[in-house]
């Protein structure tokens, strides 16, 4: 029973009334739990996952705890189009977990507010994109040509490799009009929608 409530909270909620039964759907959850945090998937309970799920309940990166790290977490939220309301303290309230919350949704991660290491992973993932400002790589020519494909031109020196300014200004008002998480910076979510339009019917 224990196992089943503590999975839920990680965002690995069993179907069913949260009985003492280790059945198939409890297995499945395990196996995900496992999979996504890099254990060895064999769907048992055995000590290295329930060391994992203690070790992810204890994070001081969750609600209600204080922790020198969540004021560097804020910011970086702030910077993926995440702001967390107030003075970016060392405290992670409901508001933070709220926003830890809609990145991973956004992200497609499990749902549990903590900040884990596969959120923080993401965090840093996205944060290191090539396809952001003041950096250059190939992908930003493509980029610029299908933002003016769509309508959001970028101003300038035609297809360079370059992401200035000018074209952070057009990611972010794509990113506005699409409704998307607005960071300027052009990751997955960001491209998958860019693409997805373009091959619109």
């Amino acid at each position: 029973k224990t196992l089943k409530q503590n999975l839920e909270k990680l965002g690995f909620k069993v179907p069913g009334k949260g009985t003492n039964l280790y059945g198939k759907q409890t297995e499945q959850k395990v196996k995900e739990f496992q999979k996504y945090y890099g254990l060895n998937v064999t769907g048992i309970a055995d000590q290295t996952t329930i060391d994992k799920i203690k070790q992810i309940l204890n994070s001081p990166l969750q609600n209600g705890k204080r922790h020198q790290d969540t004021v560097q977490l804020k910011k970086n939220l702030a910077t993926l189009g995440f702001p967390v309301p107030g003075n970016g303290t060392t405290l992670y309230g409901t508001q933070t977990e709220k926003q830890v919350r809609a990145f991973q949704k956004y992200y497609g991660l499990a749902i549990n507010g903590i900040a884990d290491e596969v959120t923080l992973n993401k965090i840093n993932e996205v944060l290191n994109s090539p396809l952001q400002q003041g950096k250059r790589h190939e992908k930003t020519i493509q980029l610029k040509k299908d933002l003016e494909r769509l309508g959001f031109a970028v101003p300038g020196s035609k297809y360079t490799d370059l992401y200035g300014a000018k074209t952070k200004e057009q990611v972010i008002a794509f990113q506005e009009h699409y409704k998307l998480a607005v960071s300027g910076i052009a990751d997955e979510v960001t491209l998958k929608k860019i693409d997805e339009i373009l091959k619109s019917p």
